[in-house]
């Protein structure tokens, strides 16, 4: 789900995610909850604090040379972004990854051409501006 959600960006085990997981719960920066049969995640406070510090460029990192970019601990692309577009972006991983996982042929079919159709149609919702 999350090599889907990051569009091929991040790729990672479970085998590296729980162990990071858990070094985030027992610094408090994650917050643990069990749903059911699952283990659901969400950032605290004090996480939220700690990314955004990290977001800051550092007097170090930015560099000697005047000419130089300053280099960022952190480089969020998506940090301006519409919050609701982010949502329901977010949403669209779990579906696609059920539909490969669980749907027949023909529902992966159909689902390929809404995939195709929506492409086209953000393209030309770009294509506005």
């Amino acid at each position: 789900a999350i090599a889907v959600a990051s569009a091929g960006t991040l790729v990672v085990s479970q085998a590296q995610v729980h162990p990071m997981l858990a070094s985030l719960a027992e610094a408090g920066l994650v917050a643990k909850k069990n749903k059911g049969d699952r283990r659901v995640f969400s950032i605290t406070e004090a996480g939220q604090d700690r990314l955004a510090a990290a977001g800051t460029v550092s007097e170090s990192a930015a560099g000697s040379a005047k000419n130089e970019k300053p280099k960022r601990s952190f480089d969020f692309k998506f940090a301006n972004c519409e919050p609701s577009f982010l949502k329901a972006a977010s949403k669209l991983a779990p579906a696609l990854s059920d539909m490969a996982q669980t749907g027949t042929r023909e529902q992966q079919q159909r689902a390929t051409e809404l995939l195709e159709k929506t492409r086209r149609e953000l393209h030309l919702i770009l294509a506005e501006s």
